[in-house]
């Protein structure tokens, strides 16, 4: 079976995945630097609820925790576009096992607020779990042997 929908789908998240990991690394040294942090924290301060809800040392620990988010995202950005590179090339040989491992990511990569990708790997896994083979592909197994 050629499996042609799920590798286009499971590719084409890939692709977005790079496109995001790209973009992450991009803005990744913005958050470490001082000025980009203090001209962020005088914009956070400039909003009435925050100014009123909030101390400076609490927005300052604020965007110290989502900078630490976004390295966190970026790794598991990272490590989910390499397992899911494994085993898409792995779509012919072992398609349910696939199949489960495109959902897992696809729940995991939901995490990194990356929705489309999620939903292509979503859809492929449930289609590599779904479908089955053809019963023509089956019978030209039994008569090779």
């Amino acid at each position: 079976m050629k499996r042609t929908v799920e590798k286009v789908l499971a590719w084409l998240g890939i692709l977005i995945q790079f496109v995001v990991i790209f973009l992450m690394a991009i803005a990744a040294p913005f958050l470490n630097d001082e000025s980009y942090k203090s001209s962020l924290m005088r914009s956070v301060e400039n909003q009435d609820i925050i100014r009123d809800n909030l101390t400076q040392t609490e927005t300052s620990q604020l965007l110290d925790n989502i900078s630490q988010l976004f390295i966190i995202a970026l790794g598991t950005v990272i490590i989910t576009t390499i397992l899911a590179l494994i085993f898409v090339l792995l779509i012919n040989k072992l398609p349910k096992t696939v199949g489960v491992i495109l959902v897992l990511l696809a729940i995991v990569t939901v995490f990194t607020l990356n929705l489309l990708t999620a939903l292509l790997w979503l859809i492929a896994g449930i289609i590599l779990l779904v479908r089955q083979p053809n019963k023509k592909s089956k019978s030209k197994k039994i008569h090779k042997k």
